[in-house]
């Protein structure tokens, strides 16, 4: 039996404090959020609407976090990429589970640089690094709530920095070691 989180008030994000706007409408500038269908795996690009559903269908980890209904389609993160690379590992996981969100964490780096390489000169791209170095595996949860807290800073101190001005792919989402 799958979970499914659907669209009610009580089970919403509060706008207050975390997201400064409740729907695309009201956005200075388009903003688009992107998403897999679960079953086909498409790409759904949400582009008006709820903004909250369409960031918690975007971060819904399949096998984690349960998908999202939105428009009878059930959505979810598109890849578990953007959490970046356990790049102060020198060894990947013993575990199947482990090996296999590695493996496919490397194919949706090379995957998205090859997206910012074909499509940054006709879309605005911008991508906020990760946490970098990171030393536990991107399927590691344990210490979820303080990878946010180190995620929220990093993002803060880019876009104080000028990151949104800034079209660069950023280094740490390119595959590489500290070690």
């Amino acid at each position: 039996m799958a979970l499914f989180w659907h669209s009610t008030p009580a089970s919403r994000w509060s706008s207050k404090g975390e997201l400064p706007y409740r729907t695309f409408a009201e956005t200075a500038v388009p903003l688009h959020v992107v998403c897999a269908e679960l079953v086909t795996g498409e790409a759904v690009v949400i582009s008006s609407g709820d903004m909250a559903e369409a960031i918690i269908a975007s971060t819904a980890i399949p096998g984690v976090f349960p998908p999202v209904e939105r428009q009878g389609r059930y959505l979810v993160d598109v890849i578990v990429l953007p959490c970046g690379f356990a790049c102060t590992l020198n060894t990947v996981s013993k575990r199947a589970i482990g090996r296999a969100i590695h493996a496919i964490t490397l194919l949706g780096a090379r995957e998205l640089r090859r997206d910012y390489e074909h499509y940054s000169n006709s879309v605005v791209m911008r991508f906020a690094p990760p946490i970098c170095p990171l030393s536990q595996s991107p399927y590691n949860y344990s210490n979820g709530a303080d990878l946010i807290a180190k995620a929220r800073n990093v993002t803060r101190a880019w876009i104080d920095g000028g990151g949104l001005d800034c079209g660069d792919f950023p280094d740490q989402l390119a595959t590489h070691t500290h070690a």
